[in-house]
């Protein structure tokens, strides 16, 4: 099997755990088509590229779509290019933080921010919120936040959140 032959059977296993991820993002009403899914493939294949990373074994778009399917900012008509940008954030925050987080745990970093601090600005959650994850590496509370599953970490970066997050309790409560 020469080089080429891989890749094709490699961009085709990843493609089909792409679209196999309709199962559970139908459920939110978010779908890829195949054309969708190959524009995702191939730019996370570009932002590997120039951020010069390898990825071995799994994608992390299944991931990615597994985390956000459910936000409140994604909706059938930004999927594709929701999923495009989320992906090339990813790579960026993983390069910037030098793979001191796991996949799974900057995956809830981000969604966390995501939700809570940029309410889906991916400008910020780019910038600001790359800053953040940053700082708290250079002064080593990394540990804590992981522990607290970093809901500090929104509760820290945008200190009204806490008093809304209480305000909508009690609001529902009312």
């Amino acid at each position: 099997m020469n080089q080429n032959e891989l890749a094709k059977l490699t961009s085709s296993y990843q493609l089909d755990k792409v679209i196999k991820t309709n199962d559970t993002a139908n459920r939110f009403g978010l779908t890829l088509t195949k054309e969708d899914a190959e524009l995702v493939v191939s730019a996370r294949n570009k932002s590997l590229q120039q951020k010069g990373r390898i990825e071995l074994g799994e994608s992390i778009i299944p991931s990615i779509i597994y985390e956000f399917c459910d936000s409140e900012y994604i909706e059938q008509g930004n999927y594709t290019t929701s999923l495009i940008r989320l992906t090339d954030i990813f790579y960026l925050y993983k390069n910037e933080t030098e793979d001191l987080l796991k996949d799974d745990e900057l995956l809830l970093y981000m969604k966390l921010m995501f939700e809570n601090v940029c309410r889906g600005d991916f400008d910020e959650l780019e910038g600001s919120c790359l800053f953040y994850i940053q700082e708290i590496i250079q002064e080593g509370n990394l540990n804590y936040y992981l522990e607290t599953d970093f809901k500090t970490v929104c509760v820290d970066f945008d200190p009204g959140l806490a008093l809304r997050e209480e305000l909508y309790i009690k609001g529902l409560s009312d």
